[in-house]
């Protein structure tokens, strides 16, 4: 019998008693002749007590949980549940004791059906979002692709600056520069500066087309070019038909700078002896050369275009050598050709003095050649 069955019975029970009610209250005579102390307020009372007890058992739920302090959750796992059927509950005390040990009533559990839930929003929101999700991983992919390849093409772009950057300064300059690094300007003490022209540069000019001279100037300059990379010096500058190449700068050799410098310009001769012009084959080109060795300076100059100068007094004493040399002849100064004898390996050939910038006059030499 469930709750509602019961209480339907203690309400008709009730409600039968208090309509035989007055039929009972007609013998309270007789009641109280045999049973004097007895009145009809004691069957009140019955009545009331009747109802008060169907209310209760409406209520024992409640009054039950609320004295005894008994939470209706089941302390026990399936697999302990499979074990063993003793059931223990807690208490909001925290005490916990057997089923066994108290005096619970049955409890019903009633369950009712959910209402049916419409799933496809659900599912098609769940679609979308895998979507979503698939897209963002395509456009990633795509992301990172483009990545590695601007990478790539940053790499080959700052290869091929550091190429024109060794091609414009010397390497470990192009590398301080390369690096964001401030490249102070430096004193060098003693250096050895070449300079040199072509003889009858002025007159080939004249007389060639502006193809026929870039055709000229690159023949030649490929020429130095390849000499120059055998030694331990720095082409400096090109001005038409002049070199200016150093050695001993930006890192010093020692006294080697002479020697480098004195071999190169060897080369440098034997190269234009049997050189034709390339628009002309049946004339020649002859150089003349000027060695000096002394102080100068070195430094960047310009920001967009770099540019590593060479001045000071051995450039000016190099440029007066090449001036006053002699077709396919190398002009040397005394501090040179100094260097040189003390190194050995070359022959030198006194030349007679020569004025200078500064009004003095020195002696000065012929490098002819290394000696056997």
């Amino acid at each position: 019998m469930n709750d509602i069955t019961a209480s339907l019975v203690l309400i008709s029970v009730t409600m039968v008693f208090l309509i035989g009610l007055q039929p009972v209250l007609s013998l309270q005579d007789y009641w109280t002749t045999n049973h004097p102390g007895w009145s009809h307020m004691y069957l009140y009372a019955t009545g009331v007590f009747s109802a008060v007890i169907g209310v209760l058992f409406l209520l024992r739920r409640r009054i039950w949980a609320k004295y005894i302090n008994l939470d209706m959750q089941e302390e026990y796992s399936p697999a302990s549940a499979a074990k063993s059927s003793t059931v223990s509950y807690r208490a909001r005390n925290g005490n916990t004791r057997k089923a066994s040990e108290v005096k619970y009533p049955d409890v019903y559990y009633t369950a009712t059906r959910p209402a049916s839930v419409n799933i496809k929003p659900m599912l098609r929101l769940s679609t979308e979002i895998q979507s979503f999700v698939d897209r963002i991983d395509k456009y990633t992919d795509h992301l990172e692709q483009i990545l590695q390849q601007k990478t790539t093409e940053l790499s080959k772009n700052k290869h091929e600056l550091d190429l024109l950057l060794g091609q414009l300064l010397p390497p470990t300059i192009a590398l301080s520069f390369s690096n964001g690094q401030r490249v102070q300007p430096a004193t060098f003490e003693c250096v050895t500066v070449y300079f040199s022209d072509i003889v009858g540069y002025t007159t080939i000019t004249d007389q060639s087309t502006a193809l026929e001279m870039v055709e000229f100037l690159n023949t030649i300059y490929r020429i130095t070019d390849r000499i120059v990379e055998r030694y331990d010096a720095y082409k400096m500058e090109t001005i038409g038909d002049a070199d200016l190449i150093a050695s001993g700068i930006p890192t010093p050799n020692g006294s080697k700078h002479a020697t480098e410098l004195a071999g190169f310009s060897l080369d440098m001769i034997n190269a234009y002896t049997d050189f034709r012009l390339p628009h002309r084959p049946s004339e020649t080109a002859q150089i003349r050369i000027g060695l000096h060795s002394g102080k100068c300076m070195a430094g960047i100059v310009g920001s967009r275009i770099p540019k590593y100068c060479l001045f000071g007094e051995a450039v000016s004493t190099a440029a007066k050598l090449e001036a006053t040399s002699e077709p396919s002849k190398i002009h040397v100064s005394p501090t040179t050709a100094e260097i040189i004898t003390k190194s050995g390996g070359f022959s030198l050939q006194k030349r007679g003095a020569v004025k200078f910038k500064n009004g003095k006059s020195a002696e000065t030499f012929w490098l002819l050649g290394r000696e056997n």
